[in-house]
């Protein structure tokens, strides 16, 4: 039987938290974009030939620059809508498919009970099949039942064997399933 069942391991709900870390970092980065900044520059440089022109021909600049947001047309509160908004999605998506997730798993498991209750069911049947088929071969070699009747319960053995092939066959793919759930 599969492992315990963990919705938190599967690879698609841990995108959505990716996701709503890069939403957070996004709306941080709005508020660092409108902080007041002051940059600062430098330059130096050197235009001589020869070694004699250098003190007159080298030169030093640096120089800062503030720049204050004072007003930015609404952008900066659109934009945390904006990722607000994504955030709503994100949300909205990741508890949908994680409520799709549980429903499938729940679908899952009582399609494994089920295919456990009609297996045993099914191989009690066979064994029953089996001593009935014992008991047709003893009372034939006595006179006591047709061959038909040894022929019919034949065929329905061979049936129910098939069946229970198929029904275990279903069991391993409904395993397989619940071991691959994402």
């Amino acid at each position: 039987a599969p492992s315990a069942f963990d919705p938190t391991a599967s690879p698609n709900l841990r995108q959505f938290a990716v996701d709503s870390l890069a939403n957070d970092i996004a709306d941080r980065q709005v508020d660092l974009n409108y902080r007041a900044r002051l940059n600062a520059v430098g330059d130096a440089g050197l235009n001589a030939i020869a070694i004699s022109d250098v003190p007159d021909r080298f030169g030093v600049s640096a120089g800062l620059n503030l720049s204050v947001p004072i007003y930015d047309g609404n952008r900066r509160r659109a934009e945390h809508d904006r990722i607000a908004l994504s955030e709503k999605s994100r949300t909205a998506y990741r508890d949908f498919y994680a409520d799709q997730l549980d429903l499938r798993h729940a679908q899952l498991t009582t399609s494994l009970t089920n295919a456990d209750s009609l297996l045993a069911g099914m191989r009690r049947q066979s064994a029953d099949e089996e001593q009935l088929i014992e008991l047709y071969r003893t009372e034939l070699e006595h006179g006591l039942v047709r061959l038909t009747d040894l022929f019919l319960a034949l065929e329905n053995h061979a049936r129910t064997t098939n069946d229970l092939i198929q029904v275990e066959a279903d069991r391993s793919r409904i395993i397989n399933a619940l071991i691959h759930l994402q």
